[in-house]
C-alpha cells in the first residue's frame, strides 16, 4: 500500500508496516498523519517525514513510540538555535549517532551531562570522552606569535606550539609548557630565560645531550647555580634515580666535585670514584680522593690527596697525607701526618705515624707506628719495620728486615734476615744524635778516584779529608794516599 498526500488534512487509515508516505507540501491544518497511525506503521527506512525543503510547523512534537527514525541522504538544516530535549528524566540516552554498522559516533547524555564521540557509554566521570583505535586528538596548532594574539585566555586553556613543538597551556599568567622529550627546539632565547620545574623532574632518556656553542673558537660556558644555599648541591646526576647513588654532584657555593656513586660524603674538596670520600663529615676539608673507596674512611681528615683504587682508605682524622697508587696508605686507620706513599701498598699499614716516605711498590708497607722513615725502592722497608723510626732506605729490598731505629742502608738484595742485610749491604750505616756513636761501614772494596797534586792543591779541605794523589809537587811529595789534619796536608 502506497499514499501519496498532497494538501491532506484527515486522517489516514490503517498503514502497514513498509509504507510509504509521501508529504509533499506540509501538513497545514490538525494533527499530522502519521501521528494518528504510528501505532500501526513502524516508521521504517524510505519514510519520508517531510517532503523537500519543508518546514516544521511551531512547537511540534512527533512521539515516536520507541521506533527507528532513519535520514538517508540530504541535509538537515537548523536555524538560528536548536535545541535536543528529552522530556523524560529517566532516560539516560537523550541523543546518539550510531553508523549503519552499529558503531558509536556521537553520544549525550542528558543524565551524565557528558558528550562521548566513539563510544555510547562516556565515563560517569568524564564531562568527554574519545575513543578510537586508529585517530588521535588534534588541539589547535599555533605559532607562537599567534597564540600571544589570543585576546585574554583563559586558565587552562591548551595549545600545540608549532614554533617550540610543545604543547602547552596557559596557567593564568603565563603559558607554561606540558612537558615531554624536547625541552626547546629550535630559535633563540630572549633575554634571562627561566624553565621554572615547581618540585619535578626533568629526564634524558636514550640518545644523546649536546650542549654546544655557536661558533668554532668561543665555545659555550654552562653555568649552573643554586638560589637556595641550603642544599649547596646544585646538579646532580643518579644512579638510575637513587638518591644513595650520585653519579655527579657540582656544588655551587664551595666548589665541590663529586663523580661516582655516594662520592664526597659531606666534605669540602674533590672526591671520584664509588664511595671516594663518602665517611667525611663537614670537618673534612680540602680532600682530594680520586678511586674508587679512596679516603672511603676519612672522617675529619685534612688536605689529605688519594689518587688510585684504595688510596688512603682507612684513613680517619689524619692530615696532609698523600698516597698515590692502588692500596698506597690503604690498610691502617691513619691519625698521622705528613705521610707520603707512591706505588702500590706503599706505607700500607700506617696508623698513627707522621712524616714517612715510602716510593715503589711495597715500600715501608708494614710501618705502622715508626715515623720519619725513607723507604726508596721496591720492597725497601718494607718487612721487617713497624716501629723504628728515622731509618734511610735506598734501593730494591734495602732494610727489608730491618726492625730498628736511625739505620742506613743501601742495598739491592733480598737479604735472608737482618744481621744479614747490614753486614751484606753495600753501604751499612748507624745514624744518631751523638757523633762518637754513629758509624757508616762500606761492605766491600773502597777507591778514592786518583787526582793530580795541582788539582788536590785548590781543594777547599776540612780536617779528616782524604785524597790520592798520582803526580807530586812542592806539597805532595810523594805518589799516594794523603790525610788533611790540622790545616795541613798528610802523607799517610
Amino acid at each position: 500500500m502506497a499514499i501519496k498526500i498532497s494538501d491532506y488534512t484527515g486522517t489516514v487509515s490503517a498503514l502497514e508496516a513498509g509504507d510509504l508516505i509521501d508529504v509533499s507540501k506540509r501538513i497545514s491544518t490538525g494533527p499530522d498523519v502519521y501521528e494518528s497511525q504510528k501505532a500501526d506503521a513502524s516508521l521504517l527506512a524510505n519514510w519520508n517525514l517531510f517532503g523537500q525543503d519543508q518546514t516544521l510547523q511551531d512547537n511540534r512534537t512527533h512521539d515516536l513510540n520507541d521506533k527507528d527514525f532513519g535520514l538517508l541522504n540530504g541535509d538537515i538544516g537548523f536555524g538560528d538555535s536548536v535545541t535536543i530535549l528529552t522530556q523524560d528524566s529517566n532516560v539516560s540516552r537523550s541523543f546518539a549517532v550510531i553508523s549503519s554498522n552499529g558503531t558509536p559516533l556521537f553520544h549525550v547524555s542528558n543524565v551524565d551531562e557528558n558528550l562521548g564521540i566513539g563510544t555510547n557509554a562516556p565515563a560517569t566521570s568524564a564531562v568527554l570522552e574519545l575513543n578510537a583505535n586508529d585517530k588521535g586528538f588534534l588541539k589547535p596548532r599555533l605559532t607562537t606569535t599567534e597564540r600571544d594574539n589570543i585576546t585574554l585566555p583563559v586558565e587552562g586553556l591548551e595549545i600545540y606550539n608549532t614554533t617550540t613543538g610543545q604543547s602547552e597551556f596557559y596557567n593564568g599568567s603565563s603559558w607554561s609548557s606540558m612537558g615531554g622529550d624536547t625541552i626547546f627546539t629550535g630559535g633563540t632565547f630572549t633575554g634571562d630565560s627561566t624553565v621554572d620545574l615547581d618540585g619535578n623532574e626533568v629526564n634524558f632518556e636514550g640518545g644523546v645531550f649536546n650542549i654546544q656553542g655557536a661558533g668554532t673558537s668561543n665555545g659555550t660556558t654552562l653555568a649552573l647555580y643554586d638560589n637556595d644555599t641550603t642544599p649547596n648541591k646544585t646538579w646532580e646526576w643518579l644512579d638510575n634515580g637513587d638518591v644513595n647513588s650520585t653519579l655527579l654532584s657540582l656544588v655551587s657555593t664551595t666548589g665541590e666535585i663529586s663523580i661516582g656513586s655516594n662520592a664526597l660524603g659531606f666534605g669540602t674538596g674533590i672526591s671520584i670514584g664509588k664511595n671516594a670520600g663518602s665517611s667525611q663529615t663537614g670537618a673534612a676539608i680540602n680532600n682530594t680522593f680520586i678511586g674508587k673507596d679512596s679516603g672511603l674512611s676519612c672522617t675529619t681528615g685534612l688536605s689529605n690527596t688519594g689518587l688510585g683504587k684504595d688510596s688512603l682508605r682507612l684513613l680517619t682524622t689524619g692530615s696532609d697525607n698523600i698516597g698515590i697508587g692502588r692500596d698506597a696508605l690503604s690498610g691502617g686507620s691513619i691519625t698521622g701526618n705528613f705521610n707520603v706513599g707512591v706505588g702500590y701498598l706503599a706505607l700500607e699499614d700506617l696508623t698513627s705515624s707522621s712524616e714517612n716516605v715510602g716510593f715503589g711498590g711495597y715500600a715501608g708497607r708494614n710501618i705502622a707506628t715508626g715515623s720519619q722513615n725513607t723507604c726508596i725502592g721496591s720492597f725497601a722497608g718494607s718487612t721487617g719495620l713497624v716501629s723504628g723510626s728515622r731509618n734511610v732506605f735506598l734501593g730494591y729490598s734495602a732494610g727489608r728486615r730491618e726492625t730498628g731505629s736511625d739505620k742506613f742502608m743501601v742495598d739491592n738484595r733480598v737479604r735472608s734476615d737482618e744481621a744479614t742485610s747490614r753486614v751484606n749491604s753495600i753501604i751499612y750505616g748507624e745514624m744518631a744524635s751523638s757523633i762518637s756513636s754513629q758509624r757508616l761501614t762500606i761492605n766491600g772494596k773502597t777507591r778514592l778516584q786518583p787526582m793530580s797534586a795541582a788539582d788536590a792543591a785548590v781543594l777547599t779541605a776540612l780536617d779528616g779529608d782524604m785524597v790520592y794523589v798520582n803526580t807530586t809537587d812542592a806539597t805532595f811529595t810523594a805518589v799516594g794516599f794523603w790525610g788533611y789534619e790540622n790545616g795541613a796536608w798528610v802523607k799517610l
